[in-house]
């Protein structure tokens, strides 16, 4: 047997031994015997890539014409079918209609009928039009059952109205299982595939303009809008509302360290939508071969208008935003890049009838009906790389012998890749009342019961946090408290949205903490606060202001008569652990930290490493644009992982790194804690610096719910008066 045999099955095991359960796809593997990829044989890549130049390709290495690009388009979808989709079965010769039902009321013709096609017929589509009064042609809008509502909008404005039987609670779609059994194309494509069968018939509507066809849908629905507009060029204009992932939110950016519709969540609670190949990849997203930015190019030139919410809690701004942006390569390579936006609203996941009216606009717009604005807006900031070039490289420095001194150096360095500061005024703080209770529910922050009471908090510079602790804990003297630091959950904050067991800051709670959650800056309630952040303050960063909220955090805290200021500890994820680091090191008044999937270290995190370079730190997020003048010298940057470590001691610092973890090395992390180790051991506490490696997947589950939770009860019972 061979070594990469071997190491697949040895990698399925790990699998079955970590995901959540999932029989459905136990039984599939054990059928097909399907083994995942080697993972240990590929190349980690953890950022978008420029479709243009795609890191795996048979084609040329930069696609610079056209031509080129339609075969890479053909590869791109063949990728797609492979590992997310399934195979679809060619399209059939020909479609016939039947229980053709019309009527007539105030102009308007309604008609009702079934298609047949296929294999003996056996496949079937219900579909339903209204033709407004006169000749045509007119274009078409299309939708789902599930939307047909929404057509009346468009028949209103001079649109047939199409919507077909491909949808929850109407879905025709089971009949291609017998018809097409050589093909394993799943629910959702299934679904996306319906659209096309829908525009063979429209092509025998002679009032049907064939060049002027648009299709939309929300949620699911537009996902499988998205996926038929990439596989049907008959759709001019597709509109996918509020998609998320396995739509138009890049895996690689919408896992469950961003709070999204991860690989693994998708794949277990809606084991139908897509390929069960999918779930192989749940943690590895980086080794996915594509990602969503490919699917929304394979539309281009046509139009696409995706619309998404600032706190859809089935999305990401930020995930959409960086999607779209790679996405645009193409467009400007077609010479089209007016044909992709991005159309922002207020709220959550829901629609309107003014949002319906938007998307017909947007129709019009395109199809030479009317001028409607659709601005491009990017709601998180990406620094061009000029602007991450403002600080000048330099050599460490030779470390001082005495740890005061080294962590006194640590800190000034900190402060200074941070940026120069504004000026920093303090009004104290308040327990106030709740946020309005439209904004509790948008991002999911209602009491959750089970003897556990919120109590919220006003402090900094007029920002919000809310504290869960017990019921009557507050009146029981002095509690231990967590400062819960999020990861990239940008569309709720420190909530996490897809979850097994509770939320992180209510098992906390339930532990017996008083558990403190914010919304640092440019996610959740504040989400549209880092889109201009750069333009006020041109020479700080994201990160300075984000150590800034959290100390005025714990010095409102510290105030408090319920919370013990001496044990008050920080807990992050991913994102929150970063954060996390630098506040410990700055601020000593944190009792001691948990940090769960810290990141890679700075001078061993190369653009070409697989676990995205100091680009995601200086431009892409960007959260510190001065690290940006050491990319590509990353050997140079003034302190990294060791000297944060370092300057935390001798406090406790408990590192949590998954099995499964793909934005750090296992083995750089292990290294860095043992570069710091001789702090800790200097000052007489060796034990306080601990590295846990469990056998999981980066998440922040009940299973890592349960490790962070019993090294915290255990540092706090050491602590305890």
């Amino acid at each position: 047997m061979s070594e990469s045999l071997l190491r697949r099955q040895a990698y399925l095991e790990l699998l079955k031994r970590v995901l959540p359960p999932l029989p459905s796809w136990d039984e599939w593997q054990a059928r097909g015997a399907e083994l995942p990829p080697d993972f240990a044989a590929q190349t980690p890549l953890n950022n978008l890539w420029n479709p243009l130049e795609p890191p795996v390709t048979a084609g040329p290495s930069r696609i610079e014409t056209a031509t080129a690009w339609r075969e890479r388009r053909s590869e791109i979808q063949t990728t797609l079918q492979q590992w997310m989709l399934g195979a679809f079965p060619p399209a059939p010769p020909a479609v016939r209609a039947e229980n053709i039902v019309e009527s007539v009321h105030e102009g308007v013709r309604h008609r009702t009928l079934t298609l047949r096609f296929g294999p003996h017929e056996k496949a079937r589509l219900r579909v339903e039009l209204w033709l407004p009064p006169g000749r045509g042609p007119f274009p078409v809008f299309m939708t789902q059952f599930t939307h047909r509502r929404w057509t009346t909008v468009a028949v209103r404005r001079g649109y047939i109205g199409c919507a077909y039987a491909a949808s929850d609670g109407d879905d025709d779609t089971d009949s291609y299982l017998d018809a097409y059994p050589q093909h394993d194309f799943t629910r959702i494509p299934r679904r996306a595939w319906s659209a096309s069968r829908a525009i063979d018939y429209l092509s025998l509507v002679p009032e049907a303009d064939l060049g002027k066809i648009a299709l939309t849908g929300h949620s699911r629905n537009g996902k499988q809008s998205l996926i038929a507009a990439a596989f049907d060029e008959r759709i001019a204009c597709v509109i996918p509302s509020s998609p998320g992932a396995g739509g138009t939110c890049a895996f690689r950016l919408c896992s469950e360290l961003h709070g999204g519709e991860s690989v693994e969540y998708l794949t277990r609670q809606f084991p139908e939508w897509f390929h069960r190949r999918l779930r192989f990849f749940t943690g590895r997203e980086d080794l996915l071969p594509f990602d969503l930015h490919e699917l929304v190019a394979l539309v281009a030139p046509r139009a696409c208008l995706i619309a998404s919410s600032y706190n859809d809690p089935f999305e990401s701004v930020y995930a959409l935003q960086r999607t779209v942006l790679e996405a645009a390569r193409v467009y400007r390579l077609l010479e089209a890049p007016e044909k992709l936006r991005i159309h922002w609203r207020w709220g959550g996941h829901e629609t309107s009838a003014l949002l319906i009216e938007r998307y017909v606009d947007w129709c019009d717009t395109q199809f030479g009906r009317g001028a409607y604005s659709f601005p491009e807006r990017a709601l998180h900031p990406l620094l061009e790389a000029g602007l991450a070039q403002r600080a000048k490289p330099l050599a460490p420095s030779v470390s001082p012998k005495d740890l005061p001194a080294r962590q006194a150096r640590t800190r000034k360095r900190i402060l200074e890749l941070c940026g120069d500061a504004p000026p920093h005024a303090h009004a104290g703080s308040t327990v106030g009342r709740d946020e309005r209770e439209h904004l509790t529910a948008l991002l999911m922050r209602q009491e959750a019961g089970a003897k556990i009471e919120k109590r919220h908090l006003v402090w900094g510079e007029a920002l919000h946090a809310d504290l869960w602790l017990q019921e009557g804990a507050a009146e029981g003297g002095r509690l231990p408290a967590v400062l819960w630091l999020h990861s990239y959950v940008f569309h709720v904050g420190y909530t996490a949205t897809y979850k097994r067991g509770p939320y992180v800051h209510q098992a906390l709670a339930q532990a017996g903490v008083a558990a403190c959650g914010h919304d640092m800056i440019g996610f959740g309630g504040r989400v549209l606060e880092a889109e201009a952040f750069y333009t006020r303050f041109p020479n700080w960063s994201l990160l300075g202001k984000m150590l800034r909220d959290a100390q005025d955090l714990l010095g409102a805290l510290a105030q408090l008569d319920f919370i013990d200021p001496t044990r008050i500890w920080a807990v992050g994820y991913g994102l929150g652990a970063f954060v996390g680091l630098h506040l410990a090191a700055l601020d000593e008044r944190l009792a001691g930290l948990i940090a769960v999937a810290p990141p890679q270290p700075f001078r061993r995190d190369p653009a070409a490493g697989g676990c995205g370079g100091l680009t995601r730190w200086s431009r892409d997020l960007p959260l510190l644009p001065n690290l940006g003048a050491y990319i590509g010298q990353e050997e140079n940057v003034p302190y990294d992982l060791p000297e944060l470590l370092e300057a935390i001691a001798p406090r406790p610092v408990e590192l949590i790194v998954p099995r499964i973890e793909r934005e750090a090395r296992e083995a750089d992390i292990r290294a860095a804690a043992e570069a710091a180790r001789s702090a800790f051991e200097s000052t007489g506490q060796a034990q306080n610096l601990v590295l846990t490696m469990p056998e999981t997947y980066s998440h922040v589950g009940p299973e890592m719910q349960a490790v962070l939770l019993d090294r915290l009860k255990e540092r706090l019972a050491e602590s305890n008066p």
